[in-house]
């Protein structure tokens, strides 16, 4: 049942992140959702990590601030996600299966997650951005937008594996788009 919970986050997540991308391309007038959904979830990676980043300086990354920050796109580019749909369930499934083996398959040991990773995902979720942080603890002054994208996704939805999901994805979407450009 785990598994299957997992391979749905997954899914969820690989929809909201070409939402997101698609708003992206919208904003910048990049080539269109048709052109290539894979690009446009790579794409939601950045609008993601950005938004979540700008607004930590006035706000805490709340349950309810990430839950806007990933769907509200989602309603933005309704028409477009709608007009694309058979295209874009397609893609998340194979994307979703891609993630959730990663996760399966994931048995390494990950020392520095409890030390570094988890406690500034905790205080990005807890309190708005914290300037001198690093002075208190230094290893707070490595920050990554990887930090800031799995804050994002550390809400009521995707609960604890939100931290995990957006990495899994990142390398289910790069490994098909490489895969693609290979092939084309």
């Amino acid at each position: 049942m785990e598994y299957l919970i997992i391979i749905i986050l997954n899914f969820l997540s690989c929809v909201i992140l070409i939402s997101n991308g698609t708003l992206f391309k919208g904003l910048f007038n990049f080539k269109s959702l048709n052109e290539d959904i894979i690009e446009s979830g790579i794409y939601g990676f950045i609008l993601i990590s950005l938004v979540t980043f700008f607004l930590n300086f006035f706000f805490k990354i709340s349950n309810n601030l990430s839950l806007i920050i990933l769907i509200l796109p989602f309603f933005l580019t309704y028409k477009n996600i709608y007009q694309y749909r058979n295209k874009i369930f397609y893609n998340s499934i194979i994307l979703s299966l891609i993630s959730s083996l990663i996760m399966f398959l994931d048995h390494t040991n990950r020392p520095d997650a409890g030390l570094y990773h988890l406690p500034f995902i905790n205080i990005l979720n807890d309190s708005k951005i914290i300037f001198g942080l690093a002075n208190l603890e230094f290893r707070f002054g490595h920050t990554s937008i990887l930090q800031y994208l799995s804050a994002a996704f550390n809400n009521q939805i995707f609960t604890e594996n939100g931290i995990l999901l957006p990495l899994a994805n990142i390398f289910a979407f790069t490994t098909v788009y490489i895969f693609n450009l290979i092939k084309n």
